[in-house]
């Protein structure tokens, strides 16, 4: 999953309205017989010409290096478009298709997760995959991918997926995933959304419907977030929002220090648009921040420094407490793990706790646990407290 969500204005197609189809299965017009040519919101190089006399619209495309101008009803050079025009375009249609074999594998995921990875958590009461990927089905199947799936598409999908998880095992990240999923392992230490039952069986695929039958595109999807309400930034979007929504006690968050851009809490990343907002005060007792720093690049940014002050600022305001903290110890041993050979694994100081910590609002008083408890159990095991999940059976 893409760690940062901008949306690109689409000023090449937005002044039209997306086409329909009539009760035989053709495309109609849109309502305005002033004006019979309308483009093609999933593919700049296309327009749609009306054909009032019986009520259906004829797609046609433009020829090679041109895109449809609905301002001017001609087919013009790409370079005459704004460059954000351009980036918007040249996204759509150009990702890869469909997941082949997408419900096998999506149920296989759905029941190896209740089977083998958490079945502590099922233990009570299963989850029914079948109409888990019926309601996952409805959301997208039939409908364009930019445009007509916005995230409360979803809202049955993950509402029927959702988990109970314990306090103080929230994980989220940004710029560092490949280290949060190390971390979290699948739930045995923490919990990353790509760990809970709908990230597990969503992680890595790739989906988006088509007005025209089968309903489904495997030749081609739009680049990830490269629309409005894009089919599968969509679902992301609402899964995160909910399971922020639900995160409890002691809350960590992995950084990246390392970036090349050197932020490593970005104002436009998912977490700060979609998860940040949503951490509870009334659930929250302190947000818990590590920053990672790669063993062969510099640092960019620290606990002290940057866009980490702006993060320690947000979580003030919202009446959470903040501790931050640079490249704990636990984190190191993880990362020496794949590079033993590497300098700062070899040296004595890496077995060592090695702090730098920045404390702001100190939010302290309603935790159950002191400080110096939660960073003695900063990645310890959670399986012992994993409890039957409650799942809604509500659609």
């Amino acid at each position: 999953m893409i760690a940062s969500l901008i949306f690109l204005a689409a000023s090449v197609s937005a002044s039209f309205d997306r086409p329909e189809y009539n009760e035989v299965g053709q495309l109609k017009c849109n309502g305005d017989s002033k004006d019979p040519w309308f483009a093609d919101p999933d593919d700049c190089a296309c327009y749609y010409v009306c054909q009032t006399s019986a009520n259906t619209a004829v797609r046609m495309c433009c020829h090679d290096g041109l895109w449809w101008q609905q301002e001017t009803k001609t087919c013009v050079y790409r370079q005459d478009f704004t460059q954000e025009s351009i980036d918007h375009c040249s996204g759509l249609g150009k990702g890869p298709g469909t997941t082949a074999e997408l419900r096998e594998i999506f149920m296989g995921r759905c029941w190896e997760y209740q089977r083998f990875i958490a079945p502590v958590m099922f233990k009570a009461s299963g989850i029914d995959c079948q109409a888990l990927f019926d309601s996952f089905a409805k959301a997208f199947v039939g409908m364009a991918p930019c445009g007509d799936v916005p995230p409360e598409a979803y809202d049955q999908l993950v509402e029927a997926s959702s988990m109970e998880l314990p306090p103080d095992t929230s994980l989220f990240w940004s710029g560092d995933y490949f280290l949060a999923q190390n971390i979290a392992n699948r739930g045995q230490r923490m919990f990353t959304l790509e760990s809970t039952l709908i990230g597990y069986i969503m992680n890595d695929l790739t989906w988006c419907g088509q007005r025209q039958s089968p309903g489904i595109n495997f030749d081609t999807c739009p680049l990830f977030a490269t629309c409005e309400n894009h089919v599968m930034a969509s679902l992301w979007v609402n899964a995160l929002e909910r399971y922020a929504a639900q995160a409890s006690g002691v809350v960590t968050v992995l950084l990246n220090g390392s970036r090349a851009d050197g932020e490593a809490f970005r104002n436009n990343s998912f977490f700060a648009m979609h998860e940040l907002p949503n951490l509870s005060s009334e659930k929250v007792d302190y947000l818990r921040v590590w920053v990672a720093h790669d063993l062969d690049v510099p640092s960019t940014e620290t606990c002290e420094t940057g866009s980490l002050k702006l993060l320690a600022k947000i979580a003030e305001e919202k009446g959470i407490g903040y501790e931050c903290e640079d490249n704990p110890a636990s984190i190191l041993h993880l990362m020496c793990v794949d590079h033993p050979l590497n300098d700062q694994c070899t040296a004595p100081e890496v077995m060592k706790p090695t702090r730098s910590t920045a404390k702001a609002t100190q939010n302290m008083a309603k935790s159950t646990r002191s400080a110096s408890t939660a960073t003695e159990s900063e990645i310890e095991p959670t399986k012992s407290t994993l409890k039957p999940t409650e799942i809604s059976t509500s659609s």
